[in-house]
């Protein structure tokens, strides 16, 4: 579902990145319940360092579900 949707032809029928980000591939529970306590971390450092001043922070930076921990590969 979520890969037809951005490989769609019609750039005015493809779901934006924005839309793609919301899809339950990365907001359904079990994408919740796989998150490490490596991209918890890394969600929780990155929190401290907007709190810190940091401008380049951003929300994806914050949230663990867009993270994707270097034991992965």
């Amino acid at each position: 579902d979520l890969l037809s949707k951005l490989l769609e032809f019609e750039p005015k029928q493809r779901i934006t990145a924005s839309e793609a980000l919301q899809h339950p591939y990365f907001t359904s529970l079990e994408a919740i319940a796989d998150i490490s306590q490596e991209q918890q971390d890394l969600a929780d450092q990155a929190a401290v360092a907007e709190k810190d001043g940091d401008s380049s922070i951003t929300e994806y930076d914050k949230d663990p579900k867009f993270i994707v921990s270097e034991s992965k590969f």
